[in-house]
C-alpha cells in the first residue's frame, strides 16, 4: 500500500512539473552579462552566448512595454526578430572574427563594463560595453542593445569587437 501511495504522488509530481515550459534565466543586471558573455567569447562558448541572445518571447515582451500602436508593433515585432535571427546566424562569423584579432586570449581577463542607457519606444534598454585586458592595455567589445526581460538582460542585436579603449 505505501508503494502505491508513493508512486501515486511520484506521477503527480512529474505529470503537474513536466507540463510547463522552463524558461532559461540569464543574468540579472548588465554587469553580470558582460562577464558571462566575455568569458564565453573568450572560450568560444557560443551555447551560451545564444541562451542570451533574445527570444520571440523577449520580443514580445518588450513590445509590450513599448508605447508604439498595435499596427507598429507587429512591424517591430518582424524587424527585431529578423535582427536577432541574423545575430544568432552569424554568431560563428561573429566568433571567429573576434578571435581572430591579434590578441593572446588566453592571458586576457575581464575588467568591468560600461554601459550607455537609452530609452526606444519608451523602453529603456542599453548599449554594453565589455571592458578586459591583457596586462595593461585595455580593450572593449560592444554588446549593441541589450534590455531587461524577465528571464534577465538579453542582447537584440550585435556582438562587436572595439579595440583598444579609448
Amino acid at each position: 500500500m505505501r508503494n502505491i501511495v508513493l508512486v501515486a504522488i511520484l506521477s503527480w509530481l512529474l505529470f503537474s512539473c513536466g507540463g510547463e515550459k522552463q524558461v532559461e534565466q540569464v543574468s540579472a543586471s548588465p554587469e553580470e552579462m558582460g562577464e558571462v558573455l566575455f568569458n564565453a567569447i573568450k572560450t568560444g562558448d557560443a551555447a551560451t552566448i545564444r541562451a542570451y541572445i533574445a527570444t520571440e518571447a523577449d520580443v514580445d515582451e518588450r513590445l509590450n512595454k513599448s508605447s508604439l500602436s498595435d499596427k507598429k508593433k507587429d512591424k517591430k515585432k518582424k524587424k527585431l526578430l529578423k535582427k536577432v535571427a541574423k545575430v544568432n546566424d552569424g554568431l560563428a562569423k561573429t566568433l571567429e572574427k573576434i578571435k581572430g584579432e591579434d590578441i593572446a586570449w588566453e592571458a586576457t581577463s575581464y575588467d568591468w563594463v560600461d554601459y550607455k542607457n537609452f530609452d526606444k519606444d519608451s523602453v529603456n534598454g542599453a548599449d554594453i560595453y565589455i571592458v578586459f585586458s591583457k596586462d595593461r592595455t585595455q580593450y572593449e567589445i560592444k554588446l549593441k542593445e541589450c534590455y531587461p526581460t524577465a528571464r534577465g538582460w538579453v542582447l537584440f542585436d550585435e556582438i562587436t569587437y572595439k579595440g583598444l579603449r579609448k
